[in-house]
């Protein structure tokens, strides 16, 4: 197969028999997007990308060995390319350890116009390889999370500097065991020191997978730095209502809040002086100036009843919240439960603030 000037992007995988697909990369080629496909020995994807880094936008691209990445970016000579068209570097990295061979292209500015950044699986890089020179062009990130423990972005140079523009959204995402093991090795300290300052490098913030959301999530609760995040995005969360408003009070300019439920902690967990409304509008009232929605999509052993017992709390003390979006199935329900709530002595005095939500 031959790669000429009226391919501008490629997919590159494997025919039925299972044998990689052969090309013939020409240097005339100017694709601008290329994938690579289920098959591990496409060793032509590196070449291909190699041959067209004047013109590639963007790489989708499986690592499994060093080579793989040192064969995209360097081909068959020692000197990388300049991926000066690229916008868009998405890399799904096997369990590679580090090796120094990843770390052989020091102060090489390969991605300078970046503008979305995906790593998925393994961090292996242990330098600012892929964040040199386009510190005011990254406007997407997605890391995993170890990469927080790790002070990767600190170590990188985009970490609370000046010259680093804000980014629309950064996502720290699954966990591999042994990222794991580098987050129990760091501790804590690194996580909770450096969220305040990576909630201030973006206005969207979304902590996924089987990561420890909860333990990032609880450092926001305590939190008294004024941060621009505007939309945060929550996974694997235990539920408590009252975490709920004191992380909404913590971040001012919070505007939206998705929080999957993976727990929701019954109310004899939930301290006196948050289970009682009149008790919560004293204490918190008002918080959430400019927060208007509540996203909570649920998990299958949870129901619109359930969730509604906590929404209708957080209710009550933000004063401009006027969307709550559950999933279709648990939405009859919901009505139902804030319904009753409304015309319950004990939330009676704040029926005002809960029809809204029907």
């Amino acid at each position: 197969m031959l790669c000429n000037g009226r391919v501008r992007s490629l997919g590159v995988s494997s025919w039925r028999d299972g044998r990689p697909v052969s090309l013939v990369p020409q240097s005339e080629s100017e694709l601008t997007m290329i994938m690579s496909g289920p098959n591990d020995e496409c060793a032509s994807f590196a070449m291909l990308a190699y041959l067209n880094s004047r013109t590639l936008t963007a790489i989708h691209a499986k690592i499994q060995h060093v080579h793989d990445w040192l064969d995209l970016i360097c081909g068959n000579a020692n000197t990388p390319a300049a991926f000066t068209s690229l916008k868009t570097l998405s890399l799904n990295i096997a369990n590679v350890d580090y090796s120094d061979e990843w770390a052989g292209i020091e102060g090489v500015i390969m991605f300078p116009n970046l503008s979305t950044l995906e790593v998925t699986g393994a961090y292996p890089f242990a330098d600012d390889m892929l964040f040199r020179g386009n510190g005011s062009t990254i406007r997407y990130l997605h890391l995993p999370f170890k990469t927080i423990a790790a002070n990767v972005l600190e170590k990188v140079g985009i970490l609370g500097c000046t010259g680093v523009a804000q980014m629309k959204q950064i996502r720290f995402g699954d966990s591999t065991e042994a990222d794991k093991e580098v987050i129990a090795r760091n501790g804590w300290e690194h996580i909770t020191r450096q969220l305040p300052l990576i909630l201030n490098m973006t206005t969207s913030l979304q902590l996924s997978g089987d990561g420890p959301t909860y333990e990032v999530y609880k450092s926001m609760v305590t939190m008294r730095v004024e941060t621009g995040i505007q939309h945060l995005d929550v996974r694997n969360l235990v539920y408590r209502h009252d975490h709920v408003i004191r992380v909404i009070r913590a971040l001012p300019n919070l505007v939206s809040f998705t929080a999957e439920v993976a727990h929701i902690e019954s109310h004899g967990d939930v301290p006196e002086r948050y289970k009682s409304p009149g008790d919560l509008y004293k204490r918190y009232y008002p918080v959430g100036s400019n927060f208007r929605a509540l996203c909570v999509p649920l998990m299958t052993e949870f129901s619109g009843c359930q969730i509604a017992e906590e929404v209708v709390r957080i209710a009550i003390v933000c004063q401009n919240l006027v969307q709550v979006h559950v999933p279709p199935r648990d939405r009859s329900m919901f009505k139902k439960a804030v319904s009753w709530a409304i015309d319950s002595s004990e939330f009676a005095p704040y029926a005002d603030s809960l029809r809204h939500l029907l």
